[in-house]
């Protein structure tokens, strides 16, 4: 089965059953997933909020010897790529900059005014906005939620692995010895 919808976003999913005779099944499913970005970087033109995703999973399910002892083992992986949506600025608590206290304030430290530092850190990174944090802001609003002036791609990158195991044997009508075991590996790398 396939999906397709806005910004380029899709998906594709497919799974075949196997069946192995009197002793159990098989199925392996798989999934991939991709496009979707719909914020622009107001530098360079690039698209956050896309996703790269390709996943499988194979459930093996035994019951031999009719059925009163069953064995179900589930492997999955994921791998996934492609960017997150970046933090806007929308809005900034302008303080007064007096006390020293006040100079570790966002407000303070990025403002040209109160942080003469300020212009030659932006001068060595032309590729970044080049206001001050009020200004950020007031352009922010300006071209809208769609575009980001974050200045840095945010990656994303993760993958998972995980194994299930249910082991159940009936020893009665009214009992059900029942065991699970799990196992998960998760990674994640997001910028």
């Amino acid at each position: 089965q396939g999906r397709y919808g806005s910004y380029d976003a899709w998906n594709i999913q497919g799974a075949v059953n196997l069946p192995l005779g009197e002793v159990g099944a098989l199925r392996v499913a798989g999934s991939v997933t991709g496009g979707g970005a719909f914020v622009k970087d107001f530098f360079t033109a690039d698209e956050y909020g896309d996703l790269d995703q390709k996943s499988i999973r194979a459930t093996l399910r035994l019951a031999p010897g009719g059925g009163a002892l069953t064995n179900t083992t589930i492997v999955q992986y994921t791998d996934e790529d492609g960017t997150n949506t970046p933090y806007e600025l929308w809005s900034v608590n302008p303080q007064p900059c007096v006390s020293a206290a006040d100079f570790t304030t966002a407000h303070c430290l990025l403002n040209a005014a109160t942080n003469p530092g300020l212009t030659a850190i932006l001068a060595a990174r032309p590729a970044v906005f080049q206001g001050g944090l009020a200004a950020a802001v007031a352009k922010q609003r300006e071209v809208g939620p769609w575009v980001s002036l974050s200045s840095y791609p945010p990656y994303h990158k993760a993958s998972n692995t995980y194994v299930i195991n249910t082991t159940e044997l009936e020893v009665g009508s009214d009992v059900k010895l029942k065991n699970v075991f799990g196992w998960n590996k998760a990674k994640s790398d997001d910028g």
